[in-house]
């Protein structure tokens, strides 16, 4: 993205509030625009549909509404937005099903969290570059 680009615009959807907070700290830094916070999927779900962020960083597990549920969600309704699922679980079957339900990325938090933002920032991310499965 070149400096006469917007910023990348994200929401960020975890029920962690210190995996939020540091995850917003490390984009911040690297200068993509952090719009919205939610800490549940339900509420994430009908946010996303009405802020149309570039990006949505999704944890793959919360309790209810899962990230897999919201990204289900995401892809049915059609926006136009990338999905990188965050985890600190990389089960392959999960892996395996966030990319068949249309995920951009499938990334770790205890390896990937501050390769993120160079992930968004790419012009044509590999999905795979940073995330060990």
């Amino acid at each position: 993205m070149n400096a006469l680009d917007q910023r990348v615009r994200v929401v960020l959807v975890d029920d962690f509030p210190p995996v939020v907070q540091r995850m917003r700290r490390v984009l911040e830094a690297a200068g993509v625009d952090v719009v919205a916070v939610f800490h549940d999927g339900s509420t994430a779900i009908e946010a996303v549909a009405e802020i149309k962020p570039d990006v949505v960083v999704l944890d793959v597990s919360m309790p209810g509404t899962s990230g897999i549920d919201v990204l289900k969600s995401i892809r049915s309704s059609r926006l136009r937005c990338r999905v990188v699922m965050l985890t600190a679980d990389p089960d392959p079957e999960i892996r395996n099903q966030c990319f068949a339900l249309g995920a951009d990325a499938f990334l770790r938090k205890d390896k990937d969290f501050e390769r993120v933002p160079s992930w968004i920032l790419a012009e044509t991310p590999d999905p795979n570059a940073p995330a060990g499965a």
